[in-house]
């Protein structure tokens, strides 16, 4: 069977997805969200000499020079604006369900169960709420997708011009992000198992193809950053430990990335479950036995050094919305708040994203038992068990890389592990033999997405009163932006650039302020979630509804009371 063969393209039936999707909740609105405003800025400073050395933005120590790039193109034509960014990351949020789905039928899937992979991966609901951003994250996972499918082809097909293309979008992803790199250090590993496994030589055409393929992309871009501004380097601590406490740690941090990946692939983990359930397999025992004690080893990783259940590292997904929290009152006062609170009811959440997790790792145990099972091996035993290992490092390596001291772990890293898990977990399913699995698996992708949909929903309405009370204090009032403290976002865009002339630094992480914020100049009127603000006094309210309760709420502009 030659899976690039298809009936049916793929393109109509993502396309309608997005179409829905957009018509459901609107991707306009001209303000920044997290920080997609040093993003902006890197444009804004590129588009003064499109033709030029890359400029960049100190604040940012990822590569971003792709993602730079490909904004100031959108810019170039259809003009600057955050819209016109936030269109730049939607249209490669198309290429990346796109490619999920090919991804999936490279690896051997029925038709609907690789576009239902796809859908998963778009409408999970850190990554639909990121695409409607200029955030770094959905541009580098779909770098990483692509540079995935091509490898993925190559393993099938042995043809050195799918090397090269896979090594070009890890390069073009690394371009993004440094991780990317990770996807075709991953293929060389499974490459290089598979020639001692079966005892072959090195495919030096291929070799060359994967080299030139890096060297081309990565060429360019020390060309392009050859006059770089220099970065800000982050300040960080690394504290010093035992080697057991550092083991421990560093388990924990795997238990908790798995239960990340487990909660995203939850329609594809409720189908296999059921399916487990419901009919005798063959490794059913140690399936079960092996997902038991994994569950219990990871609750008691969770106790240390203290308890925890999700979500661990809240940053996007915060208790039931998805809502970074950025404006002064959660953001640097710390003060709780969310649009929907589950509490306790996040235990057994938990527990299922841990359970989830556990199916996903030991989906891996067919493509161990492909590639270690005596006698000669087949064709296609050796192709499957190939893919299934370059997906296991694939979603490994780059989990494994947010476990450093040069980088603080959101919930929105995770995201990188879904399509190598996601396509592992799916090979596992017998979709062709149970109707019933298809059912439980778009229903759950359904229910997935209308919460996607609706936090998705619910932070944008909350971005869009929040920058509308902002316009109303600068054009209605006539407050000055230096008399605004409008949140991080705000800050960063607005004032940062002031804020460090005024003081006489170069270096970000110099905001002489954590008591007020970074880069806030006066604080004369703020702009706040909770009511009341000890010194203030509510100035006006800006209302706005959310489908996460189907209730309107407010952000509040305070005025400080011994303002004259």
């Amino acid at each position: 069977m030659r899976y690039t063969t298809f009936k049916r393209s793929f393109v109509p039936s993502v396309l309608l997805l997005l179409l829905v999707t957009f018509l459901a909740v609107p991707p306009w609105g001209d303000f920044p969200q997290n920080d997609d405003w040093v993003h902006a800025k890197a444009v804004e400073r590129q588009l003064e000499d499109l033709t030029g050395p890359y400029r960049g933005h100190p604040f940012c120590t990822s590569s971003l020079v792709g993602l730079v790039y490909w904004g100031a193109l959108f810019a170039k034509v259809f003009g600057f604006s955050f819209d016109t960014l936030r269109m730049s990351t939607l249209v490669l949020s198309f290429f990346l369900a796109w490619g999920v789905a090919l991804c999936g039928r490279e690896a051997g899937l029925p038709r609907r169960l690789a576009l239902l992979c796809g859908a998963i991966t778009w409408s999970s609901p850190i990554v639909l709420v990121l695409s409607y951003s200029f955030m770094l994250d959905v541009p580098f996972l779909t770098m990483t997708v692509l540079s995935g499918l091509f490898y993925l082809r190559a393993l099938r097909t042995g043809r050195p011009g799918n090397v090269f293309w896979g090594s070009v979008f890890g390069g073009l992803g690394y371009a993004v992000r440094q991780p990317a790199l990770l996807v075709p250090i991953a293929y060389a590993c499974t490459v290089a198992l598979v020639c001692l496994r079966y005892r072959r030589r090195p495919d030096w055409r291929q070799a060359a193809a994967f080299l030139a393929g890096l060297a081309l992309i990565l060429l360019i871009l020390a060309w392009l950053t050859r006059n770089r501004e220099t970065g800000t380097a982050y300040a960080f601590e690394i504290q010093a430990t035992g080697v057991l406490d550092g083991l421990l740690r560093s388990l924990r941090f795997g238990a908790i990335a798995m239960a990340y990946v487990g909660l995203f692939v939850t329609p594809l983990a409720i189908a296999r479950l059921w399916q487990l359930l419901r009919n005798q397999e063959k490794h059913r025992g140690a399936a079960c036995a092996f997902v038991a004690l994994y569950t219990v080893a990871s609750f008691a990783l969770f106790w240390y050094p203290g308890i925890c259940r999700m979500p661990f590292l809240p940053s996007y997904l915060y208790d039931l919305g998805l809502s970074p929290l950025t404006l002064h009152d959660v953001y640097i006062e710390n003060r709780t708040w969310a649009p929907v609170q589950l509490g306790k009811w996040w235990w057994p959440v938990t527990l299922f994203a841990v359970v989830s997790g556990g199916w996903v790792l030991w989906s891996a145990a067919p493509v161990l038992r492909g590639l270690f099972k005596t006698g000669g091996p087949s064709r296609r035993r050796t192709r499957r068990a190939q893919q299934g290992l370059f997906l296991l490092l694939w979603g490994g390596f780059l989990l494994g890389s947010l476990k450093n001291p040069w980088l603080w772990p959101h919930d929105r890293y995770f995201i990188a592990g879904i399509p190598p898990f996601l396509l592992l977990l799916a090979t596992t399913l017998a979709w062709r033999t149970n109707a019933g699995t298809h059912r439980l698996a778009w229903a759950s992708a359904a229910l997935v997405y209308a919460f996607s949909l609706a936090g998705t929903q619910d932070y944008l309405a909350l971005n869009r009163a929040r920058w509308t009370a902002i316009d109303r204090l600068m054009n209605e009032h006539q407050v000055p932006v230096t008399a605004i403290n409008g949140g991080y976002e705000f800050y960063g865009w607005y004032t940062s650039d002031e804020f460090m002339k005024e003081h006489h630094t170069k270096n970000f992480w110099d905001f002489f302020g954590d008591r007020d914020g970074r880069w806030v100049l006066d604080d004369t009127y703020v702009v706040g979630m909770l009511a009341p603000r000890p010194g203030y006094e509510i100035f006006f309210r800006e209302p706005y509804f959310s489908w996460l309760g189907m209730k309107t709420r407010e952000i509040y502009v305070f005025k400080r009371e011994t303002a004259e």
